[in-house]
């Protein structure tokens, strides 16, 4: 239970005085719903945000890199999946750390490949053919995809180095996803 009071005066000298009580339950939204003889995933607001946000951002690359955006999408969904198969194997408990870690990896999966197809783009714009374009976006988007890996990497050892509990789970998470997503 929480307690409040407050009492407010004003300039007009009429005072306002009041207590109340709420109970406020310590809930959790369920991530996964207990079927009889299998285990799917609870269709509530967490979902059905990343849902929405998966197909906002789905629109969003294919108007810009129209078949390539199944290339970047394909890319971040390698990524998150095996940080998760990860995940299972060393037993790491699912919390909001891990769920803001996988947001994370998919935005540190997804610069990569947005990275490329964007050089790919200026590439084609200066007059070189497709072939010569992706060998030159290659070269141009490399080090900087690896580079975001390797920062991702290092954050998440900091984050899982110093930070207890909750908070460590979504170091543990960059650390996976950042060497899965540079390599993929």
């Amino acid at each position: 239970k929480t307690y409040h009071s407050a009492s407010f005066g004003s300039a007009a000298g009429v005072e306002v005085s009041f207590a109340y009580s709420n109970d406020i339950s310590a809930s959790v939204e369920e991530l996964v719903s207990a079927g009889d003889w299998h285990l799917s995933p609870a269709f509530n607001y967490t979902m059905i945000a990343s849902l929405v946000v998966l197909a906002f951002a789905a629109v969003i690359l294919a108007l810009y890199y129209r078949l390539g955006a199944v290339a970047i999408l394909s890319n971040v969904a390698v990524s998150v999946l095996g940080t998760m198969l990860l995940m299972v194997y060393f037993s790491t408990q699912f919390g909001i750390g891990v769920l803001l870690g996988l947001l994370l990896v998919s935005l540190v999966t997804g610069f990569g490949g947005v990275y490329y197809f964007a050089k790919v783009k200026e590439e084609l714009y200066s007059g070189r053919t497709p072939k010569k374009a992706h060998q030159e976006a290659i070269k141009k988007a490399l080090w900087p995809t690896i580079d975001a890996g390797i920062a991702s990497i290092v954050i998440g050892l900091c984050v899982y180095g110093l930070l207890p509990d909750v908070v460590g789970k979504l170091g543990l998470v960059l650390v996976f996803g950042g060497a899965l997503g540079a390599i993929s």
